[in-house]
């Protein structure tokens, strides 16, 4: 997979996949914790959502419904700087 420049799109994607997966993480944490029987799998929920989103947008970022860019997205480190800089600046950050 070739690297990308970041942009405001391609940040916003990997943002709400990551939130997806910390969602599902503390769902769990929480009914374990409260001795509920719900149990949650934070990787095939996320997956799911992942893969949910629509193919062709995926393209746009040079991402496919693959485990390879899924695990690079889960993985993907956002910095601090990423999420100051002005949106029009983001491509100095590199995907």
């Amino acid at each position: 997979m070739d690297k990308i420049n970041m942009n405001s799109g391609l940040l916003d994607l990997i943002l709400m996949v990551q939130a997806h997966k910390i969602l599902i993480v503390r769902e769990s944490m929480f009914h374990d914790a409260h001795g509920t029987k719900i149990k949650k799998d934070w990787y095939k929920d996320t997956q799911k959502y992942y893969y949910d989103i629509d193919g062709n947008i995926l393209k746009l970022y040079g991402l496919s419904k693959n485990i390879i860019s899924f695990e690079k997205v889960i993985a993907y480190k956002i910095t601090p700087g990423m999420m100051e800089t002005d949106i029009h600046k983001l491509d100095k950050f590199e995907f």
